[in-house]
């Protein structure tokens, strides 16, 4: 089908060999991203290999969410999110451009055919997804999973070398 996922968050971070040992990081479900254009096609590829969302999707909705809904099967441990979108509408078109994402995305030497975020793309999605998508800014919430995963991906990295265009989000980031 030539779509190439770009796998996110916890995945990402055990693909790109940041911890010690993978049993640090829990896996309740796979997420990836792919382009806007191919969200639908790649669910429609999991759902002919035996996935099933778990609320009904309609085309209508399209814009509304950042994710395809969750496909889980039976058979399988990990459910699966197919994400057109980093952030959730309408906050998704802030910083994290997903054509920028994908183009700046790398190859994982580990597996075959799998792409992982630049590292400057780990962290930025690291921080937003919590301050936007689970609304920790609002709340003034602290995910230790969060945090943890930041220090391993800062230990080599600079915070200030990462944020660089994104000084418009300087509030939520640090």
């Amino acid at each position: 089908h030539k779509i190439a996922p770009v796998y996110l968050k916890g995945c990402a971070m055990i693909l790109n060999n940041e911890y010690e040992d993978i049993g640090e990081r829990m896996i309740g479900d796979i997420d990836f991203l792919v382009k806007e254009d191919e969200m639908q096609i790649a669910a429609k590829v999991l759902i002919d290999k035996g996935y099933t969302p778990l609320v009904p999707f309609e085309n209508s909705q399209l814009k509304l969410y950042k994710h395809y809904p969750r496909l889980i099967n039976e058979n399988k441990t990990a459910a699966i999110e197919v994400h057109q979108f980093l952030l959730r509408p309408p906050k998704h078109h802030l910083s994290l451009k997903v054509s920028e994402f994908i183009a700046e995305s790398q190859k994982n030497e580990r597996f075959e055919n799998t792409y992982i975020p630049s590292e400057k793309h780990l962290i930025l999605h690291n921080i937003l997804n919590t301050q936007v998508n689970d609304t920790g800014f609002y709340r003034g919430t602290i995910h230790l999973r969060q945090l943890f995963e930041l220090y391993l991906l800062l230990r080599k990295n600079s915070i200030e070398a990462i944020l660089g265009d994104f000084n418009s989000h300087r509030e939520k980031i640090i």
